[in-house]
């Protein structure tokens, strides 16, 4: 009984001492901790279809879902986008994702840190750099 409860307070537990090791790095970036919120989600998600309902579970989905709707989406998503490595794969395939939801984004984005529309050559260089 011990053991088996040691168990399941282990894969409660790992994915949020994982998370944060990561979080708290100096050098931690946006489109980490968006990577990370994804892992947790999953990881906790994969749990409750596995059959574990726990409370502790519900509550940890339910604080990740708060934490997301609290924050600036716009800004993680497009670090990531913005991220060589991952670029779209890690969403879904979401209409608002193909290149004229991501160029909206940017300008957005650039309009607000900037004060500025973006230059000319976004569009391009943006297909460019999604079609590699």
């Amino acid at each position: 009984m011990l053991i088996g409860t040691s168990k399941r307070m282990k894969k409660h537990l790992e994915p949020l001492a994982l998370a944060a090791c990561i979080t708290q790095t100096a050098h931690c970036r946006l489109d980490q901790v968006l990577l990370v919120f994804g892992l947790l989600y999953t990881e906790y998600q994969q749990l409750i279809n596995e059959g574990d309902d726990s409370a502790g579970i519900k509550a940890i989905l339910d604080s990740i879902e708060s934490r997301w709707a609290k924050c600036d989406q716009e800004v993680f998503i497009a670090a990531v986008i913005l991220n060589p490595i991952y670029k779209t794969a890690p969403f879904a395939n979401l209409p608002i994702l193909n290149l004229a939801g991501i160029y909206a984004l940017l300008c957005r984005l650039c309009k607000r840190f900037y004060g500025t529309t973006p230059p000319a050559t976004l569009r391009t260089e943006l297909k460019d750099y999604i079609d590699n």
